[in-house]
């Protein structure tokens, strides 16, 4: 008779859990916006292994992935020349570079804004292409590190066990030329009416703006001056006004990610009337160094 009574408590428990597991899987948070990720294995040995670079889109609900060889060489921010995508992650882990300035890595050695970047020791996962179910699996089991909560972690899962086969497109690149045809498949959702993008150089380095602007258009957001101003500046500074800042939050937010150090957001009436835009980004002495190849 104990034992009976042990037994129902165990399950009413088992079931309550199950039950919670339940609730919280069907009201995970979803994704405030789409996201380009760079999955990459943490160590640079091992098997000849792939660099992924999804775009994941709940706004169009897609996925698309381009899958890079692991010698594919891009510049590198900071002044260390070009190397090769999957030794960028250990180097900069070396040099105790933050997150902030891997974002940023990544970001303008591939061109287009980087959200997240995704790292594994499973050498498994980057010897073939790229299966979401899989990739879910080991990111709920933990095998992958990433920067989600677990509600988001839920989300996402929820998310590609919803989408068909063809909704997730996976592509090869083997070039440079590959890459900036497929460069269209990682921008973000345009919102060049109510947040166009005016770039500001302040500082004595020729070329700052227009690299700056360069990854902006390539994210697929609309940039309607890049200008110089004698005005030198210490810090980089967004400029945007107060009733934009609910309506351009997502470009705000990818603006942040491909530069290696926080920019300032402030209201100023008078530049966003001067250049003619919805946001104005001063670029200042602080971004020179960290953004030099």
């Amino acid at each position: 008779m104990f034992a009976r009574k042990i037994f129902a408590i165990l399950l009413i428990a088992f079931l309550l859990v199950i039950g919670l597991c339940l609730v919280f899987f069907l009201n995970a948070q979803p994704w405030s916006f789409d996201q380009n990720i760079v999955i990459i294995p943490q160590t640079i040995d091992g098997p000849k292994e792939k660099i992924f670079l999804a775009h994941i889109s709940p706004s169009s609900n897609k996925i698309e992935v381009s899958e890079f060889p692991q010698d594919f060489a891009v510049p590198v921010i900071g002044g260390y020349g070009k190397y090769p995508l999957r030794s960028i992650y250990p180097l900069l882990q070396i040099d105790t570079r933050g997150q902030q300035f891997l974002l940023s890595a990544y970001s303008f050695g591939l061109g287009v804004a980087v959200d997240q970047v995704w790292t594994s020791k499973q050498a498994a996962l980057f010897t073939q292409s790229l299966s979401f179910s899989q990739l879910t699996q080991k990111i709920l089991a933990g095998q992958i590190t990433t920067p989600l909560h677990l509600s988001q972690k839920i989300w996402f899962a929820r998310f590609v066990l919803g989408l068909r086969p063809d909704q997730i497109t996976v592509h090869t690149v083997d070039d440079p030329n590959q890459w900036l045809q497929q460069q269209t498949h990682f921008q973000f959702p345009s919102q060049s009416k109510e947040c166009s993008l005016s770039v500001v150089n302040t500082t004595s380095s020729p070329g700052l703006g227009t690299k700056v602007a360069t990854v902006l258009e390539q994210s697929g957001y609309s940039v309607l001056r890049v200008t110089n101003s004698p005005d030198a500046q210490r810090d980089a500074t967004l400029i945007m006004s107060a009733d934009q800042q609910q309506t351009c939050k997502e470009v705000v937010a990818h603006i942040q990610d491909i530069f290696p150090i926080e920019v300032r957001t402030q209201t100023d009436p008078s530049a966003l009337t001067q250049y003619r835009s919805q946001i104005v980004i001063f670029l200042g002495k602080d971004v020179i160094s960290s953004l030099q190849n």
